[in-house]
This record gives C-alpha cells, sequence and structure tokens, in this order.
C-alpha cells in the first residue's frame, strides 16, 4: 500500500488504488466487487469504471474474471502490479495517468473480457471502457436525429403518393437513411416514389412495388435515381 502513496497521481485515482490495496493480500490479488468500491471511495459508478479502465491500459492492475465450474463468469478478480513500476509517474489533470515505466495498451491489444464485468454483489454484467466507448458524440447525436425524420418525411410521402400505409419502423427507415448516407437527398427519395407511382401505379404487375423494400433497395434505388429526368412515353 506504501507504493501507491508514493504515486503522484490525481487524487481520486489514488483513493481507488489504496482501496484496491487495502482488499489486496500478499500477492497483490482482490476480489471486490463496483458495488464496494464505490461504497469505499464515494465516488461515482461511472468514475471508478472509468479508472479501472485507465489502471488497465497503464499497467497498474490486470483484471482476471472468475468462473464457476459450469463455465459462467461469476466474478473478477484484480492482480496489483505496482510492483512493476518504479513509482516514477508524471502529475497529470484529473483522470489521466502516466507512468515512465509502463507501456500504453492499444484498443487492439486489451481482451474482449476486460470489458465484460460481472458485479459479484448483483451478479449483473457491467460495461468498462465500453461505456466511454459508447459515449455518443452530441453533434453525431443530432445528425442521427435528423436523418431519422427525414427518413420518416420519406414514408409520409410515400403513403401520400401511394394511398398505403407504411408505418416508420426500423426495417422500412434503415433503407432509407442507407440511401440517405450515401449521399441521396430526401428530395431525391421524393422525385423516385413520385416518378415511380406515376408510372406503376397503373400497372397491375409493378403496383405492389411500390414499397420501401423495392423503392430503397441499394442496387434498384440508384438506378432509379439515374431515371429521373427521362421523359417516359
Amino acid at each position: 500500500m506504501s507504493q501507491v502513496f508514493d504515486l503522484k497521481i490525481e487524487p481520486h485515482a489514488k483513493l481507488l488504488l489504496l482501496v484496491l490495496a487495502d482488499y489486496a493480500n500478499d500477492e497483490g490479488k482482490c476480489w471486490p466487487s463496483l458495488s464496494q468500491l464505490i461504497k469505499k471511495t464515494n465516488l461515482s459508478k461511472s468514475s471508478v469504471i472509468r479508472k479501472l479502465c485507465e489502471f488497465n491500459k497503464k499497467g497498474l492492475l490486470i483484471k482476471e474474471g472468475q468462473t464457476a465450474n459450469n463455465g459462467a463468469n461469476i466474478a473478477n478478480s484484480y492482480l496489483l502490479q505496482l510492483n512493476k513500476l518504479p513509482g516514477v509517474v508524471q502529475t497529470q489533470p484529473p483522470g489521466v495517468m502516466e507512468t515512465q515505466a509502463s507501456v500504453p495498451m492499444t484498443r487492439a491489444s486489451v481482451t474482449d473480457d476486460f470489458y465484460s464485468y460481472i458485479d459479484p454483489s448483483t451478479n449483473h454484467q457491467q460495461d468498462l471502457c465500453r461505456d466511454e466507448s459508447r459515449r455518443i458524440n452530441p453533434e453525431v447525436a443530432k445528425k442521427k436525429k435528423e436523418l431519422r425524420e427525414d427518413a420518416k418525411k420519406v414514408i409520409e410521402f410515400l403513403n401520400e403518393k401511394t394511398g398505403r400505409n407504411y408505418r416508420p419502423v426500423e426495417t422500412n427507415l434503415k433503407l432509407i437513411e442507407a440511401r440517405l448516407k450515401s449521399g441521396a437527398t430526401m428530395q431525391d427519395c421524393k422525385c423516385v416514389i413520385a416518378r415511380k407511382a406515376r408510372i406503376w401505379a397503373s400497372d397491375e404487375k409493378m403496383e405492389p412495388y411500390l414499397r420501401p423494400a423495392t423503392l430503397f433497395n441499394a442496387t434498384k434505388f440508384e438506378q432509379y435515381l439515374g431515371e429521373l429526368g427521362v421523359t417516359d412515353e
């Protein structure tokens, strides 16, 4: 535990390491649950999870999964690696840790198993680093929402032109969103619908194909888009 006191890191990170060290046996191994770490440190769940990720990436600990006789995950243990560090750690802003002795681990070098955390107190799986990676940038979330709204408007236009009642469900919306992502505009989609509705509406054989699955099929849509501006005889 004395090695932790010598580390020059931000207070919350040091506190969590001290708690882990307090739980650890002579070999540096411990089995605290996520809820226990939260209670001992008085840190938020996201802070504890984030710092465990940082510790793993910097070589301060190794997470080891524990399994029952039937192979099911039941808990995790942590093996502290403080004895492998010379204790030379540069002071960084809160939440950031750097060591001169440890080799930074890339995302590819961290096994998927590390990200699966089983809290022994609840037996519920928790996400570690994936919680961070899954956070959506506000700008990305905004664009995703706008894309979904445009796709819904295209469905409404299709229903208006065909007299049908296609619902804005995931299956239909994803087809349209894919075309929008590939560079087509909402107006392009409406023009394709309008043209095909005009040509196929009176054709008993083709009329059933006035549907999202046909109109917004990747290959067929590009063909239909290329036909825009062509005069129908």
